[in-house]
């Protein structure tokens, strides 16, 4: 399956052409075209499996992970051993040996594709499996079945050909084989296995990578995710430049290398992670984008991080968004004609005071048809470089009337003029300033070209009133709480007290838990229980405000959401680049790459076009919608299936941002208290759940409006949680969608989109706890019963659709009341009231004459399954109220779906 919207892309930086010529051709030619096919997308580790659950025991691993996993850990190793590997082949004949190796491993675990014997016995299951995926690349590598069958035997059953030297030619596929057997082993170890000593890295039995000379650098599962991820860039540049060595791969807590000429205990290891890393945050963190501007006060973010200088408040003001802010006006509405034309004469008054930047103009508030407000008057032009110092002097005014603590005498002349033109303009301006005169924008046009104003003091003072925070940052504490290397000697701090707690990790605390200090952070699922993380009292820790200004940097979307989703590689892996698919989660379009950047998830990849990438090692984050309901939700994990579906990542979804990170095997995890997931058990979902979990949605939301594609989350979700008071509340909603809601009453038929759905919607509706599927095969008898009696038909009234169900329902009640014992009678003795009730209604229907025939087999035949169904399903007992209900719109659904299979004609 190729789907155009999906780009693979290769960056692995070997040292070797032919390596990377046969790494971009494995890419185009195979991963691209399997990576989003439902054909392999199944476990090769992990999943669900009922009938064999040690399965279980093992992280979610798709197959299209564990082929990539393996051809790139694989390709990486042979890069190191280059020359034993390629002895005396040309580059030509290494090429072609490495491309028939990938596609001969491709299929090394066919079984479980297919479905077929773990044996792998019956060759001609792998033949046709070929045949209908890549028979036309396997002629062009000249690689026939029996070869393949050769390498998949060999790979997973570790045959001769493991076991006779490289050095003896047993046979001219032992190149492939090694290849494939020793990529199996290593996207294998590394995926499930934790290991205190490192096992040799073989082909066949030629030890490349000696155990001995592999090295590990262990993480923390810290909650520190971008500071987490610039440390281990930092490592990898150590490792590659220092230490000499070269990195093989990494998973989510261990980066692994081969040594080099030098070990870590031959140099002051954490001096040069914190100065590596320090280059990197200093490159990473933008202080424009820790600039914040609202009606009262003036947000600085980098404060005791990162200084503001001119350049940064320069970037920050060329941002429209951000200058609208410094230029920031009431809500004052113009509703009356004395604001209207004082709104209009000030226009005229202010055009003489040009700007380049922006505009006042209100004369269109003539039109009253619209209750304009002043900020309607605003107009900003696109930015130039012409523009640059007026839009600076624009933050500078903003910065005085903000900041009234600023005490300079710059800032005290600025805040004399502006007194001074307010009393001097007062009476225009009196309908249009609000209560607080000094800080109107209005006058910003009458002081921008001011050549009295000392506009070059008044920047130094401003820049130095943005940095007089003390930096605050210690980098050796933040490096040791990633690196469990180094906080051998770091002390954990006494616990504090609640009022000087962290509300994200409990540790000691200074700083006023303000929203620009919470990026991302509006929840309430903290260590320390506090109710909201925006009370008054509440703290934040340095490390976690550091944290969360890098994120602010990396994450493109500005507004801080609650929700936090992760997403990491299921095993060890040297390199994956996945930008297009995971831009087009996030709704970015194409033309913002350069901006937003690749996305790449690379640990080697780190060009400066790339400096807002999200992350760049085995995992990265992005932020989730805001939760507000059960709909919100639905709605994400709707998303988040999604994207675990087409990444093939391992997905975690947290409602606090600061979450406790621990071995996860699921596909998904969420860690979100919720009626839906929680009902459904939907918390962890494991690879193979992730498409009937799907399918379950979208029966809801066909129920909810008709549609698979536009679901009305609110809706489908009020019908989800009905159906979990009672499953058979399904029909009901079913009976609303099809005949209810339909404003053609000609409308005949499911429907296109609600058939493609109809047999999830009856498994739903008769799954009842352990009963399983009885009662959808005793309604489903009863309805087919009902159909050879009176053949079903779209145009019949409702009526006529549920008598055959309704009436004899009713007929065994009334006969109960009636009799003293009734209740305590068994429903089999009214089986004659049954059969009595369906005699006299279609002997009645049919008194026009042409035909008295009554089908007397089908009714008796009706009887009993009726009869069957109370004493199976009901207890033996007749249902009332809204059970009774469901079941006659469980009959009804079962009734019409009879035609839509017999598909026979309307008379």
């Amino acid at each position: 399956m190729i789907d155009n919207n999906l780009k693979l892309a290769n960056f692995l930086d070997f040292e070797n052409d032919v390596l990377g010529n046969a790494m971009d051709w494995a890419i185009e030619a195979i991963f691209q075209n399997i990576w989003l096919s439902d054909i392999w997308s199944k476990p090769a580790k992990g999943g669900k499996h009922s009938e064999n659950p040690r399965f279980e025991k093992y992280r979610d691993m798709s197959y299209q992970v564990h082929i990539f996993s393996g051809v790139a850990m694989t390709m990486r190793v042979i890069d190191y051993s280059y020359p034993l590997i390629k002895g005396n082949m040309s580059d030509e004949e290494l090429e072609a040996k490495l491309k028939r190796s990938i596609f001969g491993y491709l299929y090394h675990d066919f079984n479980k594709i297919c479905g077929s014997d773990y044996r792998m016995e019956e060759k001609t299951i792998l033949d046709d499996f070929i045949k209908s995926t890549f028979n036309e690349l396997a002629s062009e590598l000249k690689i026939d079945r029996d070869n393949v069958y050769q390498i998949v035997v060999c790979t997973e059953k570790g045959t001769s050909a493991n076991i006779l030297s490289n050095e003896v030619d047993v046979t001219p596929l032992n190149f492939e084989m090694n290849f494939s057997r020793m990529s199996d082993v290593l996207s294998s170890t590394f995926n499930s296995i934790r290991m205190d000593t490192m096992p040799d890295i073989k082909f066949g039995e030629k030890i490349l990578i000696p155990g001995s000379a592999i090295r590990s650098i262990k993480f923390s599962n810290t909650n520190l995710l971008a500071i987490s991820s610039l440390i281990k860039k930092s490592v990898v540049l150590i490792i590659s430049e220092i230490l000499q060595g070269k990195y093989l791969w990494s998973d989510q807590n261990t980066i692994y290398y081969v040594k080099g000429s030098k070990d870590i205990v031959d140099i002051d290891f954490e001096e040069e992670v914190r100065k590596e890393f320090s280059k990197k945050v200093s490159t990473i963190m933008k202080p424009e984008n820790l600039l914040n501007l609202n009606d009262r006060r003036v947000d600085n973010s980098a404060a005791g991080f990162l200084d503001q200088t001119e350049d940064s408040i320069l970037n920050f003001t060329k941002n429209n968004e951000n200058l609208k802010k410094c230029i920031h006006l009431g809500d004052i509405k113009l509703n009356t004609v004395e604001k209207r034309n004082a709104a209009e004469k000030f226009t005229d008054f202010i055009s003489s005071f040009k700007s380049s930047v922006f505009s006042f103009n209100y004369r269109f508030t003539r039109n009253r048809e619209k209750e304009y407000s002043l900020r309607d008057g605003l107009e900003i032009k696109e930015y130039d470089e012409s523009q640059k110092e007026e839009r600076l002097r624009i933050f500078l005014l903003r910065y005085v009337q903000l900041k009234k603590d600023l005490n300079s005498s710059s800032a005290k002349e600025i805040r004399n003029r502006i007194e001074e033109i307010v009393k001097t303009k007062y009476d225009e301006l009196t309908s249009l300033i609000g209560k607080d005169a000094i800080k109107t924008v209005l006058i910003f046009p009458m002081l921008l070209n001011d050549s009295s104003i000392k506009w070059a003091q008044l920047l130094d003072d401003i820049i130095r009133d943005l940095n007089k925070k003390k930096k605050s940052v210690d980098y050796d504490h933040v490096i040791s709480r990633v690196v469990p290397i180094f906080g051998f000697n770091t002390p954990l701090p006494n616990v504090p007290t609640k009022y000087s707690m962290s509300m994200v990790n409990g540790y000691p605390a200074r700083e006023e838990g303000k929203g620009e200090r919470l990026y991302g952070l509006r929840t309430n699922g903290f260590n320390n229980r506090l109710p909201t993380s925006k009370i008054g009292f509440g703290r934040i820790d340095k490390d976690s405000m550091f944290e969360y200004n890098i994120r602010r940097n990396l994450i493109p979307d500005k507004s801080g959401q609650e929700t936090l989703i992760y997403l990491r590689f299921p095993g060890a892996i040297p390199y994956l680049d996945l930008s297009n698919l995971l831009r087009k989660f996030m709704g970015l379009k194409s033309n913002e790459i350069i901006e937003v950047s690749k996305l790449s998830l690379s640990l080697e990849e780190f060009s400066q076009n790339n400096i807002r990438g999200i992350r760049n090692d085995d995992s990265f984050f992005l932020t989730g919608i805001d939760i507000k309901k059960e709909s919100d939700i639905l709605k994400q994990l709707l998303n988040v299936l999604d994207i675990a579906n087409k990444t093939k990542m391992l997905v975690k979804v947290s409602y606090s941002n600061a979450p406790i990170f621990e071995d996860q095997l699921e596909a998904i995890t969420f860690d979100i208290s919720s009626s839906i997931l929680s009902s459904f058990s939907w918390n962890k979902i494991r690879l193979n759940e992730i498409e009937g979990v799907k399918r379950v949605i979208e029966a809801f939301s066909v129920l909810a409006n008709g549609s698979l594609v536009k679901i009305n989350f609110d809706d489908t979700t009020e019908i989800m949680l009905a159906y979990k008071l009672d499953p058979m509340s399904i029909f009901y909603f079913a009976h609303k969608r099809i005949f209810d809601n339909s404003k053609d009453k000609k409308t005949r038929g499911f429907g296109r989109q609600f058939s493609q759905r109809i047999e999830d919607i009856r498994k739903l509706g008769y799954e009842v706890e352990k009963r399983g599927d009885k009662k959808m095969k005793n309604i489903e008898e009863l309805a087919k019963i009902a159909s050879r009696m009176v053949y079903a038909r779209w145009e019949m009234s409702g009526n006529d659709r549920t008598w055959m169900i309704r009436d004899p329902l009713e007929a065994i009640e009334s006969t109960r009341a009636k009799i003293k014992d009734g209740e305590k009678r068994d429903i089999g003795e009214f089986w004659d009231v049954i059969g009595g009730t369906l005699n006299t209604k279609l002997r009645r229907d049919r008194s026009d004459g042409k035909s008295n025939w009554v089908p007397v087999d089908e009714i008796k035949k009706f009887s009993d399954a009726l009869i069957k169904l109370l004493k199976e399903d009901y207890n033996g007992k007749i249902p009332t109220g809204t059970t009774k209900s469901y079941l006659i719109n469980a009959f009804e659904f079962e009734y019409m779906l009879t035609k839509e299979k017999v598909g026979e004609k309307d008379e």
